[in-house]
């Protein structure tokens, strides 16, 4: 573990393990057959096969290629790494992913929801970003954003995901991606149409306020996704729509589907892992 002073630390704040693998990786580097699941950390052969799309496999030839680096693990130690040398606790810093397929298909969920309302595409925001897969992944999906813009507080994590993001506009990407390294809370949200935050350590008054701040910057038909803890109140600005269930690094969370100025009641669970 580093024990530098606070500036120092965030000049420099990367796992040597993580300056490794990236100082070994090159854009030529095929992704290896992978082992282990990349979203649980458990053997592949423990996993249901399933089928996916032509399109999904493009995306995630390109994604396991650029992900390659940034293994589950490293990111865990680089979270609790950053936490430590910054005098953090980890109370609302426990890291953890989405499998890439299911989020794949929570995108699908969230282009079918908004199709009816005239939604632009607009920017994706995930406060909370990791290393920044998410962004990699919504910027190749054909909901069509203009800008991913991952949020993230804790600097070798936003280092890392700085680094895949640079990464992936090597290979051209059309979508912009970027990462800001702030609070969450201090961030704006400049052109959002969809907001993705894992909500399971937020509590009030701070849920309340940031409930009204999503309000005021999505536009009509903009969707908010909240992991493992609802955050729409009818008649309040965000509607609740839709909770599915996705696999995560730490097990199934539920993810609920939220929109702002559309009035519906909260449909039936609908698990990913069962949609083809």
């Amino acid at each position: 573990m580093m024990h530098l002073p606070e500036q120092a630390y965030r000049r420099s704040p990367l796992l040597p393990s993580l300056k490794k693998r990236l100082a070994s990786w090159s854009r030529e580097t095929p992704a290896a057959q992978a082992s282990t699941c990349g979203a649980c950390g458990c053997s592949v052969t423990d996993h249901e096969a399933m089928l996916v799309s032509s399109g999904e496999q493009r995306i995630l030839e390109v994604c396991r290629r650029l992900f390659q680096p940034f293994e589950l693990t490293l990111g865990i130690r680089q979270s609790v790494q950053d936490t430590a040398c910054l005098g953090l606790g980890r109370v609302g810093f426990t890291y953890g992913e989405v499998s890439l397929l299911s989020f794949l298909r929570l995108l699908d969920r969230v282009a079918c929801i908004q199709s009816g309302h005239a939604v632009e595409p607009g920017a994706f925001y995930d406060l909370g970003c990791g290393v920044g897969k998410t962004l990699v992944l919504a910027a190749l999906h054909g909901i069509g954003f203009h800008r991913c813009v991952g949020v993230e507080l804790l600097p070798g994590l936003a280092a890392a995901a700085r680094i895949l993001c640079e990464n992936f506009r090597a290979e051209g990407a059309a979508a912009v991606v970027e990462v800001v390294e702030d609070d969450m809370e201090q961030v704006p949200l400049e052109g959002a149409s969809m907001v993705l935050l894992n909500a399971g350590s937020w509590t009030e008054p701070s849920l309340s306020i940031l409930r009204r701040r999503l309000a005021q910057a999505l536009p009509d038909g903009g969707v908010v996704a909240t992991v493992r803890h609802p955050i729409a109140k009818a008649g309040e600005g965000l509607e609740p729509v839709e909770e599915l269930r996705l696999p995560m690094s730490w097990g199934e969370a539920s993810v609920y589907l939220a929109q702002k100025g559309i009035h519906r009641r909260l449909k039936v669970v609908v698990d990913l892992n069962e949609m083809d």
